[in-house]
């Protein structure tokens, strides 16, 4: 049976779709031997300056229509926010799941939902338009046999999420080398997909729907068949030896991988998108058309992809304290000094808001609670 939490209400305003005028940003000073970048970042408000995490914010997830970011961390509650960049007001009170600590939200049909996942073993579902949270069991086998302890509810994807709940996905991280695709209104696995290396990192493919991309040990990249479950595409990512992240550029043209000695190698999608086409499946064959090298020193820990004006920016992060970086890949350069002065705690997660094209922002959570966020032009 599923167990379903009253929330109060969400404001009928919040739920409307919202533009914000871009405001005036301050430049960036340039300083050698870093080239100028075009993109300016202006601090505003910190996005949860009205109620703040509890020790790290670990979570930020921004509604992909309207202004509203979803922010947690360790104290087990959800936080929805109004993004303007000036009041970033709190419209509605702290979503608290007891016993639960949060590892992943993401937003799903067309942001009316939210998914809920934590190292339990069950999930749960927050619903914007009826203002409830519901658990859900842990997923199942068609057989019936219980895979709640082969799954980690904390470490998903959402796969055509904008479908009926009948056709969306979840995929989940099985442990070691394997992912559960799991039917979203029946709880049931679908398919479950293994490679030849641990699973660190998975990711949807832009207009690819039936393919997901799996990252994992010896900088191992895959790009696998959901139905088939046949790896169509897998390389090593060029000098990456440790555990690798990947993260897809919004416009699908860009593929950026991160390693554990702190260089982020990105790898034009055509490179790797043309090897689906191959009638064998290539290996060790996909070369980086940029490399940041080593900018952060320390292991990368998160990267995100932002769309400004037509303009890929990537943001990378690391455990290092000030271990930011925003880098614009038509540029092949970093916003130099930035960020600058402020918070130089810890980043644990860096997102970009996509409700508008017009008014971008970037969020940065730290290890003290804060969500730090900046109004992004170019």
């Amino acid at each position: 049976m599923s167990e379903t939490i009253e929330t109060p209400a969400v404001p009928a305003w919040a739920l409307q779709r919202q533009e914000t005028a871009n405001e005036p940003v301050s430049s960036t000073a340039a300083t050698k031997p870093m080239k100028r970048v075009g993109v300016q970042l202006k601090r505003v408000k910190d996005l949860n300056a009205e109620d703040l995490v509890d020790v790290t914010c670990r979570i930020i997830e921004f509604h992909p229509h309207l202004p509203i970011a979803a922010v947690s961390g360790n104290d087990q509650t959800i936080r929805l926010f109004h993004v303007d960049g000036e009041d970033n007001k709190l419209f509605q009170p702290p979503i608290f799941i007891e016993d639960y600590p949060i590892r992943c939200i993401k937003f799903f049909q067309k942001g009316r939902r939210l998914l809920i996942g934590g190292p339990k073993p069950y999930y749960y579902e927050y619903s914007l338009e009826t203002n409830k949270v519901t658990r859900r069991a842990g997923i199942k086998t068609g057989t019936g046999r219980d895979t709640r302890a082969l799954a980690d509810h904390g470490h998903f994807i959402i796969l055509n999420g904008n479908g009926s709940e009948r056709e969306v996905r979840v995929a989940f991280h099985g442990g070691d080398s394997q992912v559960h695709i799991v039917n979203y209104k029946s709880n049931a696995v679908v398919k479950s997909l293994r490679v030849s290396f641990p699973v660190s990192d998975m990711e949807t493919v832009p207009n690819y729907p039936g393919i997901i991309t799996l990252a994992g040990e010896g900088g191992k990249v895959a790009l696998v068949d959901i139905m088939s479950g046949r790896s169509r595409v897998q390389f090593s990512d060029s000098g990456n030896i440790g555990r690798a992240i990947v993260k897809w550029s919004i416009d699908g043209g860009w593929l950026a991988v991160g390693a554990q000695d702190g260089v982020v190698n990105i790898y034009r999608a055509a490179d790797v998108l043309d090897k689906l086409k191959a009638k064998s499946r290539p290996s060790d064959s996909v070369k980086p058309t940029r490399s940041i090298s080593r900018s952060l020193v320390d292991e990368i820990t998160g990267l995100a992809w932002g769309l400004v004006a037509g303009k890929n920016l990537l943001a990378l992060h690391s455990k290092t304290r000030g271990g930011m970086r925003v880098f614009d890949v038509k540029r092949n350069s970093v916003v130099p000094n930035w960020p600058a002065g402020g918070n130089t705690n810890p980043c644990a997660v860096m997102r970009w808001s996509q409700h508008s094209p017009e008014s971008v922002f970037l969020a940065a959570g730290m290890a003290k609670g804060s969500a730090l966020l900046w109004k992004v032009s170019v």
